[in-house]
């Protein structure tokens, strides 16, 4: 299996828990590829010689000025830059590589993968549909509202259809002719650009706590006109995830979190050279006021949606107001 992580010197922790999570579960020969924005010399040699314990392989790319490769200006509104680097996943992997996984860095594997792994993929790419999206959100990017919008972060590449339909450059022109729209910059313009040439991945592959926090009702609701997903493949995500992927501030390594996968997380990172790693202070009192939150609503699943929604313009300022005091 080929797997692929794009990350910052501050995602070495993450990233490590979840290949680790991946070894185990899935025993055999990998190979791991790793487009690192500044990672340093002593981090990469670390995730190197663990992976390659393993038994597995590891390549590192070095991605450079993403804004030089993009050939424009770009605001992520909160999200590190690193986050585009997939864009180019079939640019920067060598010709040999047909087919990877991508994984976002906040993701840790709990069941074997063979069946994503080796199922017939005759698009682009497969992501897991997103249903919490405001359909609005689709008119902005020019999708038909019965489209799906999923989640970029967990994708199956078929890289050599990938780059025989030109998926890079559709997907860069139409990120740089409608920048102003895109909320979650490569998120919105792999939906935007190439809708109804993404399959659709079960959501045990790309698991958060909507999944928990929505029955299945509120779900099917939220994405009309568009078809959701049948409740029989909902209830099976539900009772065996594949992918956990910590979506949102509710992350296993800030203090105070009470995600109902943060131990699987804690095992993972134990096992890896960054043991020692303390939590991220300064969160017990937004995780008190979420958790109150989300007793109160919990018999409203639609209150809950509508005010989550609406605070997501916020969510993003405050997002990009921390990223900027981080990197200055």
């Amino acid at each position: 299996m080929d797997v692929l992580y794009t990350m910052n010197d501050g995602y070495v922790p993450q990233v490590a828990a979840s290949a680790l999570s991946l070894i185990d579960r899935n025993p055999g020969k990998h190979t791991f590829h790793v487009f690192s924005f500044g990672i340093s010399e002593e981090n990469v040699e670390k995730l190197r010689n663990m992976v390659m314990e393993k038994g597995c392989d590891f390549w590192v790319y070095s991605v450079g000025d993403i804004e030089q490769r993009l050939g424009f200006q770009v605001d992520t509104l909160g999200f590190h830059i690193s986050v585009l680097a997939r864009l180019f996943v079939g640019s920067i992997l060598p010709e040999t590589v047909e087919k990877v996984l991508y994984l976002d860095g906040d993701t840790i594997v709990l069941e074997p993968l063979d069946e994503l792994w080796n199922a017939e993929l005759n698009l682009p790419l497969a992501m897991s549909i997103e249903p919490v999206t405001n359909r609005r959100h689709l008119r902005e990017l020019g999708m038909p509202e019965d489209a799906f919008y999923c989640n970029s972060g967990v994708i199956l590449f078929n890289l050599k259809l990938w780059r025989e339909s030109q998926c890079e450059k559709r997907v860069l022109d139409y990120y740089r002719k409608r920048s102003r729209e895109l909320i979650a910059p490569d998120q919105d313009a792999l939906n935007g650009a190439l809708t109804g040439e993404i399959a659709v991945l079960e959501p045990r592959y790309n698991f958060c706590t909507n999944f928990i926090n929505y029955p299945y009702s509120t779900l099917k609701k939220l994405m009309r006109p568009a078809e959701y997903i049948s409740e029989e493949t909902f209830e099976k995500s539900r009772r065996t995830p594949a992918i956990i992927h910590y979506l949102g501030e509710e992350r296993p390594w800030r203090e105070g979190n009470k995600h109902p996968y943060r131990d699987e997380f804690k095992k993972y990172l134990s096992e890896s050279p960054w043991s020692d790693r303390s939590e991220d202070k300064g969160w017990k009192g937004y995780f008190f006021c979420f958790y109150l939150f989300n007793f109160l609503v919990k018999p409203f699943p639609t209150l809950r949606w509508k005010i989550i929604d609406s605070l997501i313009p916020a969510f993003m300022r405050y997002r990009k107001k921390q990223l900027k005091k981080k990197t200055n």
